[in-house]
C-alpha cells in the first residue's frame, strides 16, 4: 500500500468532554476516524484528538478569547498534562494509541497572553499551540513533544511500518531530504 495522496477532512463532529482525559481523547480519535472513514471506505483515516488537564479539570478548546485567557492563566508557571490519542480506520481493523506528555509552563507577561488568547488560541487543546508563538509559554516538556502537538508521530509510523504501509516507496523524491 502506497500513501501519496491524502486529504485532510474536518469530521464535523461534537466534542464532549467524557468522565476522564483519556477516555475522551480515545473516544474523540476513534469517531473523529470513523466519521471520515463511513464517506470513504477505502481509505485508512487518522483521527487524533488533544486535551489538556490541570487540578483534575479538562481543558480542551476554548469558545472565546476569555475562556482562552483564563486557561493560560490557570496553566502560568505550572505543570500540565498534556493526552492525546490517534485512531487509525480502515476496512481492516481499527488501532489506537493513546500517548501523555507532561509541560510546564513559565510566566509570561499580561499583554502577551492576551494578545496569543485573541489571535492563536481559538481551535488549540489547552488554548496554546507549541508548533506555533505558543511555544513561548512552555518552560519544559517531559515526554514527547508530538504528543503536545496532537499527532504523536512515533507510534503512528511505527504502527504503518509494522503494517507494511510504509516504506521508501512512499517517499516523494523532494522528501528525501529528511531521510
Amino acid at each position: 500500500m502506497i500513501f501519496k495522496n491524502f486529504e485532510i477532512v474536518d469530521p464535523k463532529i461534537q466534542e464532549t468532554i467524557e468522565r476522564s482525559a483519556e477516555e475522551t481523547v480515545k473516544k474523540l480519535s476513534f469517531v473523529k476516524a470513523l466519521s471520515a472513514f463511513e464517506k470513504n471506505h477505502d481509505a485508512v483515516v487518522i483521527g487524533a484528538d488533544t486535551v489538556v488537564e490541570i487540578d483534575g479539570i479538562i481543558l480542551g478548546k476554548p469558545y472565546n478569547s476569555m475562556e482562552a485567557r483564563s486557561q493560560l492563566l490557570r496553566m502560568m508557571g505550572r505543570w500540565h498534562t498534556v493526552h492525546t490519542a490517534v485512531t487509525v480506520v480502515s476496512s481492516s481493523e481499527v488501532w489506537q494509541d493513546y500517548c501523555t506528555a507532561r509541560v510546564k509552563f513559565r510566566k509570561v507577561p499580561d499583554c502577551f497572553l492576551e494578545f496569543y488568547a485573541s489571535n492563536f488560541s481559538a481551535g488549540k487543546a489547552g488554548s496554546y499551540g507549541i508548533q506555533d508563538l505558543g511555544s513561548i509559554f512552555v518552560e519544559r516538556i517531559v515526554g514527547d513533544p508530538y504528543v503536545v502537538i496532537g499527532l504523536p508521530i512515533a507510534g503512528l509510523w511505527k504502527y504503518f511500518y509494522e503494517k507494511g504501509w510504509w516504506n521508501f516507496e512512499t517517499v516523494e523524491d523532494n522528501d528525501k531530504k529528511w531521510f
